[in-house]
């Protein structure tokens, strides 16, 4: 690749993702390493022997005579956030450190490429990157960061790399869908970064001794049956309230069935199968999030947080410590990521993971990402001549990362009081492989309507239509100027 001739577009580029760097479903049956809802069974082991000679049967005979493929990923993270990262040398004995290690070494050596990993806090590589001193192959950013950096054009159509099987196992239908618009996909989604993928993920934790104290049935045959369901969440925290302390007063000592924030409920939105945008029949979306339904559905909502008394809703800032009260022992079931998992490993009794809850059992599962969850893009500023190299690599990377790192971070995270619980790999699994994305969430700036149930619960409104009648014309209006941009692309 020649960078110099790309100076201008490159400093553009950067220009751009500076700030922004700083701001911030249907199941794969039978490869992906999926649960089988019927039986429970775990197909991570199986997946990972059939990409084994993956790279050597698609790729045979590629060797890119030590090309450089440069990766730029978003550095900083919130306080949950895990980054993606590219960059272990050797073999270290960690696991996940490891599979990585891995992924990116058999790619190195197979395709004779050298793969350089860039985070973008080093100003020494900003401003070289700003003089056209290098090529990014791949951007790796944000869900609402990338896509406030497609409206500036600076992306490619993802379809344009025909080396890329999006039919594969590592690359998640759902965002494909979601994100092809009129035929067209600038970003993608997938086991390239697993590790920060998987991490940046809501679901739910349950201590399973206080299901056993309370003779509740784990709810993992109702994941596999399909009945995990907002109503069997509020039927399975039934009298499991208590006030520990004897205060008369329900808070932070006490018992609850589940302990939550209004943006950790309103991901139910979601999860129970809803969307702020419809596509038309040129493959363009339009604002359509008002219905009866979801009204009906909202109710529902409000009911569980705010009219349940095993339920204790609160604030946003109240996160960390809702979990610590699960890690204390004194709720049944708890909302956050997986990156909190090592916490759970000292606690003093078992614990199980789920994915969260469906509005209708007839639906299918979905989970969401966290606002800090990250997306792929090619630059623009790539030569055309450049696709084949860059398609090629970021395929095996991707089928790499399927390989070697999610079973490593499986390993890792089921540990302790989750090592005798093999029902969590097939939650992680149905997470993981389950999860979706929406049009009008990673473009919702400032007049969207990707958190509006969040703002709703927020503000504890029992009924959203007059609320939403008041909303509705400036987010369409917002949402089709976002189209019309679209439109506007080659």
């Amino acid at each position: 690749m020649n960078p110099m001739t790309r100076r201008t577009a490159a400093a553009l580029l950067l220009a751009l993702l500076l700030p922004t760097f700083a701001a911030c479903s249907e199941k794969k049956t039978e490869t992906n390493g999926t649960t089988d809802p019927q039986n429970g069974t775990n197909n991570t082991s199986q997946a990972a022997d059939e990409t084994l000679d993956y790279i050597d049967s698609k790729f045979a005979g590629t060797d890119f005579g030590g090309a450089n493929y440069n990766i730029m990923t978003r550095a900083g993270a919130a306080a949950h956030d895990v980054m993606p990262r590219f960059d272990h040398e050797e073999i270290t004995g960690e696991p996940v450190d490891d599979a990585i290690y891995n992924q990116v070494e058999t790619v190195q050596d197979k395709l004779g490429v050298k793969v350089n990993y860039f985070p973008t806090v080093d100003l020494e590589l900003i401003n070289g990157a700003s003089a056209g001193d290098n090529t990014y192959a791949l951007v790796i950013h944000s869900n609402q960061g990338l896509a406030n950096l497609v409206t500036r054009n600076l992306f490619i159509d993802l379809n344009k790399l025909s080396e890329i099987d999006f039919s594969q196992p590592w690359w998640n239908d759902s965002y494909k869908e979601k994100l092809t618009i009129a035929g067209k996909t600038y970003c993608g989604f997938g086991d390239l970064f697993f590790e920060a993928a998987i991490n940046n993920v809501h679901l739910m934790y349950f201590n399973k001794d206080k299901c056993d104290d309370y003779n509740i049935p784990y709810p993992y045959q109702a994941v596999y049956d399909g009945k995990w369901t907002m109503d069997y969440l509020m039927q399975m925290v039934q009298g499991v309230h208590t006030d520990l302390n004897g205060d008369g007063v329900y808070d932070e000592h006490d018992e609850w069935g589940l302990v939550q924030s209004p943006i950790q409920s309103a991901v139910m939105y979601y999860t129970g199968g809803f969307s702020t945008m419809s596509f038309d029949e040129e493959g363009y979306p339009y604002l359509d999030m008002y219905s009866e339904k979801f009204v009906n559905f909202y109710e529902k909502l409000f009911q569980l947080d705010y009219q349940t008394d095993e339920i204790w809703t609160n604030t946003q800032e109240q996160e960390d410590a809702n979990f610590q009260m699960f890690v204390n022992g004194n709720t049944l079931l708890s909302s956050h990521f997986l990156t909190v998992t090592p916490t759970l490993r000292a606690v003093e009794f078992e614990v199980g993971i789920l994915p969260y809850p469906k509005y209708e059992e007839e639906a299918d599962y979905i989970n969401w990402p966290t606002g800090g969850n990250f997306l792929l893009a090619v630059p623009s500023v790539n030569n055309t001549e450049d696709y084949p190299f860059i398609g090629t690599v970021t395929e095996a990377l991707a089928a790499q990362g399927h390989k070697f790192v999610r079973p490593a971070l499986y390993k890792v995270t089921l540990q302790g009081k989750l090592a005798r619980d093999p029902e969590s790999a097939d939650m992680l699994d149905l997470i993981f492989d389950t999860m979706s994305v929406d049009f009008g969430w990673i473009h919702n700036g400032d007049a969207g309507t990707g958190w509006f149930v969040n703002t709703c619960l927020m503000a504890h409104l029992a009924n959203i239509t007059s609320f939403y009648q008041k909303i509705e014309n400036r987010a369409a209006k917002y949402y089709q100027g976002i189209v019309d941009f679209y439109r506007s692309i080659d």
